[in-house]
C-alpha cells in the first residue's frame, strides 16, 4: 500500500479529535509502522548455490593456518560461522560479501539509527540492514567512489575526518587472518574496534543536529549493562555484484588505493590504482593462488545507498547476547527512541519533507 494512501487513512480516524499531542504523534506512528509491517510480504529464502563463495576461495589457501591459529574461537563460534557461511553461499550468485566488526557498545547507536530512522520514515526498515552512520551527518557527496578517489588520491583512515567517511572490511570472513589489526573475525572475537568505541561521541552530532536533552543520551549509555556478557558485534555485508564498484575500493591497510597492480585491464596507471574491486573478488574466487589475497582487503565508502535501506545492500549482524537481555534492551532503547522523537515533534525540530513531519502536517491543517 502507498505510503501516502497510509498516511490518508490516519488522518481520516483523526479528524474527530483534537490535535494530538507530541506522544499521541509517536502512537500513532507506531500504528501506521505496524500496519505497514503486516502488509509487507515475507522475504524470500535463497536456495544453496554451488558457485564458489569468497570465504571457501580463502580456505583453499589457508585453511589449516586458520584452524590452528583459532581452534578454540572456531569451535565457540561454530554456531554463527555455519550460519555466515551458508547464508554467503545463499548470495554469491547475486552479491559480493564484505566484512566487518566492532566492539559490542555500538550496536546502541546503530539500533537507535535504525529505530529513529523508522519513525521519521514511517516505515520498519528491513531486519537485516545496518544504518552505520548518520543520515544527517555522515553521507559523502561523490556519485561512486572512483570519484571520491580521483578526489582524495590517498585517503589514511587513521585520521579522524577519513575514517568518518569509509568502513574498513574484509573480502571474506578470515581475510588479513595474520594481522589481527586489519582481520574482522579478531575483532569480532575479541571484542574491539580499530578506534576506542566512545560510544557517547558516536551522538554527538546527532544530538547538536536536532538540540536534544544530554538525558536521553545518559539513558542511552545506561544499556551498555545489557551488552557486558556478549561477544563483539559482525557484520556481514552483501552487496549486488552490479552495485560493488560504486561504493568500495580495494585498499592497502590503512585505506589507500591498491597500488601493485593484479589485472592490467582494470589497472589504470596514471591514477595508480584500479578501478574496480569487482573482477579482482572474481578472481580471487576462481585462482586464489594467483594473488595475494591475504593481505586484500577493501573500504566502503559512505555515500548515499549505505544510508537507504532499500538499495539492495543487505546487513547480517552477529553478536552473541542472551535472548532475555536482548529482548529487554530492545524494549528500552525502543522506549527512549520513542521520546526522542516526541521531543522534536515538540520542539519543532523535524527535518522537512520526511514521512513523519507531512504526518504531522496533515493532522495539524485539517
Amino acid at each position: 500500500m502507498n505510503r501516502y494512501l497510509l498516511l490518508s487513512l490516519v488522518t481520516v480516524a483523526l479528524t474527530s479529535r483534537a490535535t494530538p499531542s507530541s506522544d499521541q504523534l509517536v502512537n500513532h506512528c507506531k500504528l501506521l509502522r505496524e500496519l505497514k509491517s503486516r502488509l509487507v510480504a515475507s522475504t524470500i529464502e535463497l536456495p544453496i548455490s554451488q558457485t564458489i563463495t569468497q570465504t571457501e576461495a580463502y580456505l583453499k589457501r589457508y585453511e589449516s593456518l586458520i584452524k590452528a591459529q583459532w581452534e578454540h574461537w572456531l569451535a565457540v563460534k561454530d554456531s554463527s560461522i555455519q550460519q555466515l557461511l551458508e547464508r554467503e553461499k545463499r548470495f554469491a550468485p547475486t552479491h559480493y560479501v564484505l566484512y566487518h566488526a566492532h566492539n559490542r557498545d555500538l550496536i546502541i547507536f546503530h539500533d537507535f539509527l535504525k529505530e529513529f530512522y523508522s519513525y521519521l520514515d514511517l516505515e520498519n526498515h528491513p531486519e537485516h540492514f545496518v544504518f552505520m552512520r548518520s543520515r544527517e551527518l555522515g553521507q559523502i557527496n561523490h556519485a561512486n567512489a572512483n570519484s571520491y578517489l580521483d578526489e582524495n588520491a590517498d585517503p589514511n583512515d587513521c585520521f579522524d575526518y577519513v575514517a568518518a567517511q569509509m568502513m574498513a572490511v574484509n573480502l571474506s570472513l578470515y581475510g588479513n587472518h595474520f594481522w589481527p589489526g586489519e582481520c574482522s573475525f579478531d575483532y569480532w572475537i575479541s571484542n574491539r574496534s580499530a578506534r576506542a568505541p566512545w560510544i557517547r561521541s558516536c551522538f554527538a552530532g546527532l544530538w547538536t543536529h536536532y538540540n536534544l536533552p544530554e538525558s536521553y543520551l545518559d539513558e542511552l549509555m545506561q544499556l551498555q549493562s545489557y551488552l557486558n556478557e556478549a561477544s563483539g558485534s559482525l557484520v556481514q555485508i552483501m552487496i549486488p555484484k552490479d552495485r560493488l564498484d560504486d561504493v568500495a575500493y580495494l585498499c592497502h591497510a590503512f585505506g589507500s588505493p591498491y597500488s601493485d597492480e593484479l589485472l592490467i585491464e582494470h589497472f589504470d596507471k596514471e591514477r595508480n590504482r584500479h578501478t574496480a574491486l569487482s573482477p579482482i573478488i572474481e578472481k580471487m574466487i576462481t585462482e586464489p593462488s594467483s594473488m595475494p589475497i591475504e593481505i586484500f582487503q577493501a573500504r566502503i565508502l559512505f555515500l548515499a545507498p549505505l544510508f537507504d535501506s532499500r538499495c539492495g545492500i543487505t546487513m547480517y549482524r552477529h553478536i552473541d547476547l542472551d535472548p532475555v537481555k536482548h529482548a529487554a534492551y530492545t524494549k528500552e532503547l525502543q522506549d527512549i527512541v520513542g521520546r526522542v522523537i516526541a521531543h522534536i515533534a515538540r520542539t519543532n525540530t523535524m527535518p522537512k519533507g520526511t514521512a513523519l513531519s507531512k504526518l504531522k502536517s496533515m493532522i495539524n491543517a485539517r
